[in-house]
């Protein structure tokens, strides 16, 4: 991913901002695109410390927030609530519903991080691989709807609650499943599906795990937030900007996670492509950029 990193204080503006008016840099048609496929993901994204050494921006990790969604964000404010906020004010709280939305993904991360540390197993990549990144963003992606919940909530004192709530609502799938939404009930269905994957997807009961109370609400949130480092992402284009939590897997990602760690897959014989049996009989061909089964 192009573009260059600059580190963000939530509070206050840590870089030079040039007003250009009402205009966005790709218009709004490409952004609004964006967040009618991948919702927030589309204006910011959280890159797990899972996945550090990772691109995009390999050695980095945290809330990355798209410079073209706070131009995008704040003109939007202003079509909601004519003259009353000045440009660097509606900036700022764009930045905030952003950063709480995302937030949110951290806080997951960390509960995650630590169950992983007692458990010993690969929870967070197993949930993204298995759930996230198949289902996104359907309803029951309950991440998303948590997120946009917490957001909400977060962003009340800031005077554009009804805008945030529009906004939420213009978004896909589990983005905009907040009304009515019973939260408790969400954090289950995501421990649910963090522990015990794609059987707890709409499993009737699911499986509720210890400690779900404390997923994005522990006693020392507002401490630990301050160690998820922020930045804002300058030079880079909505219309060529793709979502990285959902990008499609590599081929080797495809093969070594999801056939043999997932499916029970063994290999066979290999000719031009790669061959695998998995754990129903059925045998898989690795292709380049795809997996076609065979019988």
């Amino acid at each position: 991913m192009a573009g260059d990193l600059v580190p963000a204080d939530i509070e206050k503006e840590t870089h030079p901002w040039s007003y250009d008016g009402d205009a966005a840099p790709d218009g709004a048609s490409p952004v609004e695109d964006g967040i009618l496929a991948s919702g927030c993901e589309a204006l910011a994204f959280y890159k797990s410390i899972h996945a550090e050494k990772k691109a995009p921006y390999p050695g980095k990790w945290g809330i990355f927030l798209l410079d073209y969604a706070l131009n995008y964000l704040a003109r939007e404010i202003e079509r909601h609530y004519p003259g009353k906020f000045p440009f660097p004010v509606r900036v700022a709280k764009g930045r905030k519903l952003l950063y709480f939305h995302e937030r949110f993904h951290f806080r997951f991360d960390c509960w995650v991080l630590a169950h992983e540390s007692v458990t010993g197993r690969p929870l967070y990549e197993d949930y993204r691989n298995s759930i996230y990144r198949c289902f996104h963003p359907e309803d029951f992606v309950y991440e998303e709807s948590l997120a946009n919940l917490h957001a909400l909530r977060a962003i009340a004192r800031e005077g554009i609650a009804t805008y945030a709530k529009a906004f939420m609502l213009s978004q896909p799938g589990a983005y905009s499943n907040i009304i009515g939404a019973d939260r408790e009930e969400f954090l289950g269905r995501l421990a649910a599906q963090t522990f015990y994957g794609r059987a707890q997807i709409v499993g009737e009961p699911h499986r509720r795990p210890e400690h779900v109370q404390y997923i994005a609400n522990s006693k020392d949130d507002r401490v630990r937030d301050f160690s998820c480092p922020v930045y804002r992402v300058i030079g880079v284009s909505a219309s060529q900007f793709s979502v990285p939590s959902i990008a499609l897997p590599t081929l080797s990602e495809i093969e070594n996670r999801f056939i043999r760690a997932y499916l029970n897959g063994r290999e066979g014989t290999r000719t031009d492509h790669r061959y695998f049996t998995i754990d129903n009989g059925q045998k898989i061909k690795g292709s380049s950029g795809f997996c076609v089964l065979l019988s």
